[in-house]
């Protein structure tokens, strides 16, 4: 498990499953609606997912589940 959260949006990757959440903090604070299948939201979970992995690049942490917070 891996989080990516920022002030708008919580993106949260399975390591080695084909889903995860994408959840808009601002418009569901609840976090009770998943839009990382939503068509209209893949463009957003790509960027996030690449701002994730780049964060995760960038530690030295060996653990392989880490939340980063930006």
């Amino acid at each position: 498990l891996n989080a990516l959260i920022t002030d708008e949006h919580k993106l949260v990757h399975y390591a080695g499953q084909d889903f995860g959440e994408l959840l808009d903090l601002r418009e569901d604070p609840c976090e009770s609606v998943n839009l990382w299948d939503d068509p209209a939201h893949a463009k957003l979970r790509a960027e996030l997912t690449a701002q994730l992995l780049s964060r995760l690049g960038e530690t030295a942490d060996p653990l392989p589940n880490r939340t980063a917070r930006y």
